[in-house]
């Protein structure tokens, strides 16, 4: 009796064990993206192949709630919360393109057109062209003035698109289609289940993409209330540490006061005063809603975007928040104000903001990425009251990547990780002099170079492409309008070679010299030919660029530039260690 005793609680026990080792592993899951390529024929059911090789992988610990959203309709691929060991499982798996986490971005971001150069003064015809721009984002306010359809004619006779018309939803000449999408088929309380957006960021969106030209204001000064507009008025007020002021009733202690989370702050203590907090996770809710005047707040993060706050706020590092902070608790009366902010200009501008992605390209490490950079921080735009690759694509990108102004690494310690070729300049984009043109072949051939298979190809191109000897090409004959190598530390001694392809769309007659600027320190960059001479327009050159030797930084770059004399085609050259 006592060993079938035993053997139940130790049944019971492994039971247990089991059950919390589930519950880590679903703690431990995140979103990842499977794609698979182009979008499946037949009348194979997507649904049940995604669901069968999510049982492959997860065994019995995966649950149908795991399993988040299907592509069907431009891609194969699906949506599925997995552990790291998981998603590298999925990445191996026959018809599995690749497998990467799923991450939301907001875009943040006013005066991009005057600091990119664009002309304000333009004469244009019209207000309208056969130009459409589609956005898939949180819908859109229709009533918006910078959607306002006046003077718009009917849409273009290429638009074979639909308008979602809801009671509280119409088109116009201006938004001429509008589909409402929910791909998890959860509805939120505050969710529109039509185009209309209950959010405000595809509004945004869509207004700074292609909203009208909007009049703001009637030359009335109004001063807004924004980090800080307002002071208070030069008068001393209480100063005490969000730390020592908990809401005990509440059942909060001090360990949740000092981040001044809403009602974790009591309000006898705080009220009237300016409260010190350890960071602000609560929007500013908390000392707002216990009666505070002002806030305080010490972080070790950089804050180099706007913030919002209901009450006058300061904003200090760690070492002087500690300097603070000693002051309160050596001094029963504390003190302090918050002056009006003033406002100056950013000396480092431009530079790339610590939330932008940076390189290298985790994917193709040999393909520099992020391709070029553009301004897009705090921009003014529309709000609601609610809160395939061809050759023309590619050229038009080499001409921005090719024409992007410079940047400094000494502004942005990831250089062109961060930068790519440099910032967008608009005024150069439409007269480059070369461009780096590349079609569908050059792409294939590319994917066949990456040890793509021939199955695995066609599930990207979704045609009867093969993979052999003849259609392969390594990764720096990508006719790329950058250049990226990765070593390993040991290599040591190595010649890489950059072929490369240059189009002629500057000046019919012209010949353009190269020159390297910048210094790879322990490597020796040859071009042959180094002066390219052109005929006419149209007309294709190509040339290769030899890298060689042994780094010794961990980082090193430098530019090729083609100068015609009116022209200056300048091309980032990137190479890095990789551990």
């Amino acid at each position: 009796m006592e060993s079938k005793i035993s053997l139940l609680s130790w049944l019971l026990l492994l039971t247990f064990s089991l059950f919390i080792s589930q519950i880590a592993s679903q703690d431990n899951r995140q979103a990842y993206i499977v794609y698979m390529g182009s979008k499946p024929k037949g009348q194979l059911s997507t649904s049940a192949l995604h669901m069968s090789m999510l049982r492959q992988v997860a065994g019995r610990n995966f649950g149908p709630e795991s399993l988040l959203y299907h592509y069907r309709k431009s891609f194969d691929g699906f949506v599925v919360k997995l552990t790291e060991e998981e998603a590298k499982k999925m990445a191996g798996m026959n018809g599995v393109v690749s497998v990467f986490p799923n991450k939301k971005l907001k875009l943040h971001t006013t005066r991009s057109w005057d600091f990119m150069g664009f002309s304000q003064n333009v004469e244009r015809a019209t207000t309208e062209s056969d130009v459409i721009i589609g956005v898939f984002d949180t819908g859109i306010w229709p009533e918006s003035e910078s959607f306002n359809d006046t003077g718009f004619g009917p849409p273009p006779t290429k638009w074979r698109g639909t308008c979602q018309v809801s009671a509280n939803f119409t088109c116009n000449n201006k938004i001429i289609g509008a589909k409402y999408y929910r791909s998890d088929g959860n509805f939120g309380p505050d969710d529109i289940p039509s185009p209309r957006d209950s959010d405000g960021h595809g509004t945004h969106t869509a207004s700074t993409a292609a909203g009208n030209l909007v009049q703001l204001g009637n030359n009335i000064f109004y001063e807004g209330i924004s980090i800080n507009t307002v002071d208070l008025t030069n008068t001393m007020y209480p100063l005490i540490y969000g730390g020592d002021a908990p809401n005990l009733t509440g059942g909060f202690s001090n360990t949740s006061s000092r981040f001044c989370f809403v009602d974790s702050l009591d309000k006898n203590l705080v009220k009237g005063k300016i409260v010190l907090c350890d960071r602000l996770v609560s929007g500013g809710g908390g000392p707002l809603y216990a009666g505070a005047v002002g806030t305080v707040i010490q972080d070790t993060i950089r804050r180099d975007f706007a913030q919002n706050f209901p009450l006058p706020t300061s904003y200090v590092n760690r070492a002087d928040g500690s300097n603070i902070l000693i002051y309160i608790k050596s001094n029963s009366n504390a003190s302090a104000t918050i002056f009006k902010s003033m406002q100056g200009n950013d000396t480092k501008a431009p530079y790339v903001v610590s939330f932008s992605s940076k390189g290298p390209n985790p994917i193709t490490l040999d393909i520099l990425k992020p391709d070029i950079t553009a301004p897009g921080v705090n921009i003014l735009a529309a709000w609601t009251p609610l809160n395939s690759v061809s050759g023309v694509e590619a050229a038009i990108k080499s001409a921005i990547m090719t024409t992007a102004t410079s940047m400094s690494a000494t502004k942005n310690p990831e250089a062109e990780f961060a930068y790519g070729s440099g910032h967008i300049n608009p005024l150069k984009v439409v007269n480059p002099g070369l461009v780096y043109d590349a079609g569908p072949i050059d792409y294939i051939r590319f994917l066949c170079g990456q040890k793509y298979s021939t199955t695995l190809l066609r599930l990207v191109t979704g045609d009867n492409s093969t993979c052999d000897a003849t259609t392969s090409a390594s990764v720096w004959d990508l006719n790329y309008p950058s250049f990226a190598l990765s070593t390993s530390p040991s290599e040591t001694n190595f010649t890489r070679i950059f072929n490369r392809v240059v189009t002629n769309v500057g000046t019919a007659v012209s010949t353009y010299r190269a020159s390297v600027t910048g210094t790879l320190a322990g490597l020796r960059i040859r071009l042959n030919p180094s002066v390219l001479s052109f005929t006419s327009l149209g007309q294709t050159l190509s040339f290769t660029l030899t890298v060689e030797g042994t780094i010794v930084d961990p980082m090193v770059s430098a530019s090729l530039v083609w100068d015609d004399g009116v022209h200056q085609v300048r091309s980032p050259i990137v190479v890095f260690v990789v551990s």
